[in-house]
This record gives C-alpha cells, sequence and structure tokens, in this order.
C-alpha cells in the first residue's frame, strides 16, 4: 500500500484532530474535577472552621459552667457553715422546755401579781375612805 503525500497529511490532519478532541476531552474533566475538588476543599475548609469555632464556644461553655459550679461550692460551702451555727432540734426542744417553764412561772407570778393589787387598791380605797 504506496501512502501518498495528500493521503499522509489526510491522516496526519484526521489524528491530529482526534487527538485534539481527546485532549480536550481530557482537559475539560480535568478542569471539572478541579472545581469538583476545589468545591469539596472549600467545604472541608469550612467545616474545619465550624468545628474549631464550635470547640472555641465549647471550651467557653465549659469555663462558664467550671465557674458556675465553683461559685455553687462556694456558696453551699457558706450555707453548710450557717447551717452548723443553727440549734438542732434537740436544742430547740430545750428551748420550748424552758419557755414553757417561764411561761407556768408568769402565769403564777400574774395571779399575785393580781392578787397583790387588788390589796393595794383596798387599802388606798381603805385610807380615801378614813377622814383625817
Amino acid at each position: 500500500m504506496d501512502l501518498t503525500l495528500d493521503q499522509l497529511l489526510r491522516i496526519l490532519g484526521v489524528a491530529a484532530t482526534l487527538l485534539s478532541a481527546a485532549l480536550n476531552v481530557y482537559l475539560f474533566l480535568k478542569a471539572r474535577s478541579l472545581r469538583k475538588v476545589d468545591a469539596l476543599n472549600t467545604r472541608v475548609e469550612t467545616v474545619e472552621k465550624d468545628r474549631r469555632d464550635g470547640d472555641a464556644r465549647l471550651h467557653k461553655r465549659v469555663d462558664e459552667t467550671n465557674e458556675k459550679h465553683l461559685e455553687n461550692v462556694r456558696r453551699i460551702s457558706v450555707l453548710e457553715t450557717n447551717v452548723k451555727a443553727l440549734p438542732t432540734h434537740e436544742d430547740i426542744s430545750e428551748i420550748d422546755a424552758k419557755l414553757l417553764a417561764i411561761k407556768a412561772e408568769l402565769s403564777a407570778n400574774t395571779s399575785r401579781t393580781d392578787t397583790t393589787l387588788s390589796l393595794v387598791r383596798d387599802i388606798n380605797n381603805f385610807l380615801r375612805a378614813v377622814p383625817r
């Protein structure tokens, strides 16, 4: 098979066209995949940034919670100290018993005082009634 120069040029032209088309398809697919990769990289960066921001917010909330916990521990400590200083049930029972005894004494004193007041009034009335 003898190829003439004209046929050889045509075959080379067709081959060049096919190679050019194949190269264009390859470049198109490569660019498309690179755009996808760029989009994925952007998404990964966004997710990483959100994670870092979330971690920062979480650390801030943990710190705030620890501060609140320490404040509550201090408040509970003060309350426990105050509760230890409060009288116990037995102490209150003793105070109630003493108050009842004092009330009974006052009641007895009141009746004696009423009797004494009545006698003083009677004496006062008698002395006022007696002519001088």
